[in-house]
């Protein structure tokens, strides 16, 4: 399965997705803040990974610019990035796409809305 990076700063979310992806088989790397992952990122880990999942709407940067920087960092143009948010806000939506998100993901997040949307960004082997 994939390795995914978590970037999510709520206590309660970030280990109930966290369970969720490993329920689905994949193997996590999480970070509670954006800066903490650009760093992991910038540290030539980006090939490490298979996905990058990150909430649009973090405390210490917000997910535009976070979007933009992992796209800058990562060597890999195909890295997919799908961003979520718990607020029932079209315009993080429309600000996380043009950013670079691959998939952003709207309220209701349900476990098959975010198994599907993995299933659509990774390959098959995957």
């Amino acid at each position: 399965m994939a390795k995914i990076l978590l970037i999510e700063a709520h206590p309660l979310m970030r280990p109930a997705i966290h369970d969720l992806l490993e329920l689905a088989g994949h193997t996590v790397v999480e970070a509670d803040q954006g800066e903490k992952a650009l760093q992991w990122l910038a540290e030539a880990k980006q090939e490490e990974i298979d996905l990058v999942l990150t909430n649009a709407d973090l405390d210490d940067i917000n997910g535009e610019a976070l979007i933009q920087k992992v796209r800058t960092l990562c060597t890999a143009e195909t890295l997919p990035i799908l961003a979520f948010t718990v607020k029932p806000d079209s315009n993080i939506q429309t600000t996380a796409k043009d950013a670079g998100a691959d998939t952003v993901l709207m309220p209701p997040l349900t476990a098959d809305t975010l198994y599907k949307a993995i299933g659509q960004l990774l390959p098959k082997e995957h």
